[in-house]
């Protein structure tokens, strides 16, 4: 379990292929301390497991369901990513319940300033996470946890205050590019419930 505030940032040493999927080395920055093997990390907002916490870098095996549903294989040497270690028992929750467990990917439709409004980042959103999606709520991106300011029939709109650019890359991310979305996981147990209850059709 995360909470979706980024206090780290990572550089990608090297992206190995392998026969069960891909093994990332990265450099964490600040450097993370009393990080043991089979810790858990969220890279970019993807729950990864530490196979080896060596001095040049932490290695993690990505497996081929997580590369298909995530970016994460078109991770090159150098590239900047999120880290998040895992919450431990006794942590503030300063996002909110973060599962590591991206459903989809969305793409940037738009990410500027817009003057009085601050720097808003939309995002294209698959119809089927749209349920999960409430005005106000709160959504994973790559990772960052953040409130939904605009929810759009087929998209969502949020605000990134300074702190969230300086500490993240999301104000990086150009128009097309694809973005890890993690709904919040209490709106989409509800949305689940009432679905497996034959309750009726959720109004999108």
């Amino acid at each position: 379990m995360f909470t979706g505030v980024i206090r780290h940032f990572g550089e990608i040493l090297s992206a190995e292929a392998q026969s069960t999927g891909v093994r990332l080395t990265v450099r964490p920055e600040p450097a993370l301390t009393s990080v043991r093997a089979g810790d858990s990390i969220a890279l970019d907002g993807v729950c990864l497991t530490v196979v080896d916490p060596h001095a040049q870098g932490l290695v993690f095996d990505v497996v081929q369901q997580t590369l298909d549903l995530t970016t994460l294989s078109k991770l090159r040497s150098g590239d900047r990513v999120h880290l998040e270690p895992a919450m431990r028992v006794g942590d503030a929750v300063d996002g909110h319940h973060v599962q590591g467990h991206v459903e989809a990917c969305g793409v940037v439709s738009a990410n500027e300033s817009k003057g009085a409004q601050g720097w808003r980042l939309c995002v294209d959103v698959p119809e089927a996470l749209m349920d999960s999606i409430v005005p106000q709520g709160s959504i994973t991106l790559h990772g960052v946890s953040l409130t939904v300011a605009t929810r759009h029939k087929a998209s969502v709109e949020v605000a990134l205050i300074p702190e969230t650019l300086g500490r993240s890359n999301l104000g990086d991310l150009q128009v097309g590019d694809s973005i890890h979305i993690e709904t919040d996981v209490l709106c989409r147990t509800v949305v689940q419930t009432i679905r497996s209850m034959g309750l009726g059709g959720l109004d999108s």
